[in-house]
């Protein structure tokens, strides 16, 4: 799954003094904020001085679940199960009762990556290599960043072509499908014959990932070697070449 953006909502703190509101998260595993359930929170504890706050804050972090052993943003060997999960957090300040929260969330678990699906189905293309960032189009470029769940332009079609090829297909535009024509990588309307909105999809990682290879420039891969999506021959070994498949 992409991480969560989410937000604690705290209010009835002391405002006019110099103690600081604290919010605990006692079963983290580690300073990375793995938990024992494959649940990964980030940024939620710490302390905060309220000098600044009016009104209800909202205090933000990110939950991510973490998807196989040593996949992920310091996961490590924690892996989320499918399932319901929670973690106890606990927020205070001195002069005030703790208050005890338990986070609780439903793990879903993705359906298989790799070659064996996702033709015509709509999917998220996310990166083996940098956890929670998805292929999209946001802004207008295509990109592979940290999304939020609602994001159409993070949704696609993989539509089959003649030969054994995919386009890849936005479906926040329908009329918009990834292509090289002009020597980088685009966004936006193509024309029937352009092997440069043709992608042949190869398995890698005995099958659960794929890779897409563009059949206009055939030596070239999608991958995020340098953290930022890019079109470039690569190496066998390249993880960053790796996609896998959310449907």
């Amino acid at each position: 799954m992409p991480s969560l953006n989410c937000h604690l909502l705290i209010s009835g703190y002391r405002r006019n003094t110099a103690d600081p509101v604290e919010v605990l998260v006692p079963n983290m595993l580690d300073q990375f904020g793995n938990h024992a359930n494959g649940i990964q929170v980030v940024d939620l504890d710490g302390a905060q001085d309220v000098f600044n706050w009016s009104g209800t804050y909202s205090w933000g972090f990110f939950v991510y679940a973490c998807q196989a052993p040593n996949i992920g943003a310091n996961c490590y060997n924690n892996v989320a199960v499918p399932g319901s999960a929670s973690i106890p957090v606990i927020v205070q300040q001195k002069g005030l009762q703790p208050v005890n929260l338990l986070l609780s969330f439903n793990v879903v678990g993705r359906s298989g990556g790799g070659q064996l699906g996702g033709l015509g189905q709509e999917v998220r293309i996310g990166s083996r290599w940098i956890a929670s960032a998805f292929l999209n189009s946001e802004t207008g470029q295509p990109a592979s960043t940290t999304i939020l769940l609602d994001w159409l332009s993070a949704r696609w079609t993989l539509d089959p072509v003649e030969g054994g090829f995919v386009r890849i297909h936005s479906v926040w535009k329908p009329e918009e499908y990834l292509h090289v024509e002009n020597g980088t990588l685009a966004v936006g309307p193509i024309q029937p014959e352009w092997q440069s909105a043709m992608w042949q999809m190869e398995p890698s990682g005995g099958g659960y990932y794929v890779r897409f290879r563009n059949v206009w420039q055939a030596d070239a891969y999608l991958n995020v070697e340098s953290g930022a999506l890019a079109l470039t021959p690569i190496g066998q070994d390249w993880l960053s070449a790796d996609w896998w498949l959310l449907r």
